[in-house]
């Protein structure tokens, strides 16, 4: 707890963002066709010959 308010370790798959309802900062998995490392704050496109599943933290590549 910091300044009265839960603090979160941000997973690898997740971004954080600001969430203005609650004032704090909250996590949501990353969309699909994008990765996130541990603790970012945006998604990172998924590499071209990868793919890229909702909450993946490494692109994958693709079979073939």
């Amino acid at each position: 707890v910091e300044g009265g308010k839960v603090v979160k370790e941000w997973e690898a798959g997740e971004v954080r963002s600001f969430d203005s309802t609650v004032g704090n900062q909250v996590c949501k998995p990353c969309s699909a066709g994008t990765y996130c490392t541990m603790g970012a704050t945006q998604e990172t496109p998924c590499d071209a010959g990868h793919y890229c599943f909702a909450g993946t933290s490494l692109p994958k590549p693709c079979p073939g």
